[in-house]
């Protein structure tokens, strides 16, 4: 069930994180573009008409229609994932479900949804796929506003639909990010979701077992996003994380570091069922017109060994020079 909490968090960023449509609501749509493989995936798919490739994940995007596709593969395996996906659990983050199949894609078995979403006053609707193996998921998010459903719906139905998979393929990563980071002194790079990357000690992505063990992400932002005040903005994803509803505040400041300008907060927060004391630190990095988040999680008596190793990891945080 973690690994369904985190997939439901990510759905509704998709579009959030989009502006909202800035052309006519009607769009003209271009001849279908060729299959490529996803950069920084083992998914191959033909990409919707006039999408250019995703700012901040994994797949593409047009941004003036405020639609997307995006590809996540993440540990864990796809039974346990699609089981979850059902009327209760897509309403946790927030979505309606309007109707659910199962289907093959890639000759594998495969759950498809259709769902709907409001988010920032404005109406959307998802093609959701989810297939695997019995060690990954893939998931398949397509975005678009409700008022062109009609131009949009089927073909990104059609994309999902027609997408391969080759979970033999090595990938790296890190080759698609516009971005470097150090990782964490004491971590291991655990796995990514997308464009989000997972650092633990013992290098194994899923931790619920391990309440205790220390644990660091990165997560960019998807697509523009402006952020007109950072101190509430930072509080507000914090407690949207999967314990946030428990944090108490320790502190909630600015961050500013060399070029570096954000918000940091220090949260705790008391593991009922392992009776223990846990921290939680986050940063996030605001850019112009996209940001970063960092989370770090240890036990409250190890703050002194880790609070300086998740910031130092932030200040190693540097765009790449031939990024776009």
């Amino acid at each position: 069930m973690l690994l369904l909490r985190f997939l439901l968090v990510l759905c509704p960023v998709s579009a959030t994180q989009l502006a909202a449509p800035t052309q006519d609501p009607v769009p003209v749509i271009s001849p279908k573009p060729a299959r490529a493989l996803v950069p920084g995936t083992r998914v191959t798919l033909t990409p919707p008409a006039d999408h250019e490739p995703g700012r901040g994940f994994l797949g593409y995007q047009w941004p003036e229609f405020a639609t997307s596709l995006i590809v996540i593969e993440m540990p864990g395996p796809f039974a346990e994932v699609a089981r979850g996906m059902d009327e209760a659990g897509l309403a946790k983050g927030g979505m309606k479900l309007i109707e659910a199949s199962d289907t093959k894609i890639a000759e594998r078995d495969a759950r498809l949804l259709f769902v709907s979403q409001t988010m920032q006053g404005t109406s959307y609707r998802k093609w959701i796929a989810v297939f695997g193996d019995e060690k990954r998921t893939v998931l398949l998010n397509a975005v678009f506003p409700e008022e062109i459903e009609a131009e949009m719906s089927t073909s990104m139905k059609a994309a999902l639909l027609g997408a391969e998979w080759n979970p033999k393929l090595v990938i790296d990563p890190f080759a698609p990010l516009p971005w470097t980071l150090e990782h964490p002194e004491g971590l291991r790079f655990a796995g990514n979701l997308g464009t989000s990357l997972v650092f633990t000690q013992d290098g194994e992505f899923v931790q619920k077992d391990k309440p205790g063990s220390a644990r660091f992400s990165v997560s960019p932002s998807m697509g523009s996003a402006k952020i007109a005040d950072p101190r509430k903005f930072a509080e507000s994803r914090a407690r949207a994380l999967p314990s946030g509803r428990e944090f108490v505040f320790e502190s909630s400041v600015a961050h500013e570091r060399g070029n570096q300008k954000g918000w940091e907060i220090l949260a705790k927060w008391r593991d009922k069922g392992a009776e223990l004391d846990i921290l939680v630190h986050q940063i996030i990095l605001i850019r112009e017109d996209e940001y970063f988040i960092f989370v770090g999680q240890c036990l409250e008596s190890e703050r002194e060994l880790w609070i300086g190793r998740f910031r130092a990891a932030v200040s190693s945080w540097r765009p790449r020079v031939d990024a776009r």
